[in-house]
């Protein structure tokens, strides 16, 4: 895990970000107003954001839902847009938490745990 500050200037604390990718499924409006549903990744991930990979083009501020991608129903959290990356190497969003977000620490911890089950034991 790599410690760094919160995206959100105007709060000063550090937080654990774990740089894996989580499998999630994302509803919201795009920068032109157009629904859409998109199964996607997330990544750089801590207890209050997330970035999300996309090559959608969202507006700062846009509210987005997140989903487990294995069940569409299990809605994680919602979201804002912070700030967006356009470039086509690795497009997305920076979005930060703006609801409870004990579903999205179950997702979290869920997802933490298994991929520490998928991994290989070390070589002694």
């Amino acid at each position: 895990m790599d410690e760094r500050r919160d995206d959100d200037p105007a709060n000063e604390t550090i937080q654990a970000r774990v740089n894996y990718r989580l499998p999630v499924t994302i509803e919201g409006d795009d920068a032109a107003g157009t629904p859409f549903t998109e199964r996607t990744t997330i990544e750089n991930v801590t207890r209050r954001g997330a970035f999300v990979v996309t090559t959608r083009e969202l507006a700062p501020g846009a509210l987005l839902a997140l989903h487990d991608a294995a069940d569409y129903e299990t809605r994680l959290c919602y979201v804002q847009v912070v700030w967006v990356r356009t470039d086509n190497e690795r497009p997305g969003a920076g979005v930060k938490l703006v609801s409870r977000n004990q579903l999205w620490m179950d997702y979290l911890i869920t997802h933490s745990v298994q991929e520490l089950d998928d991994e290989e034991p070390p070589v002694e």
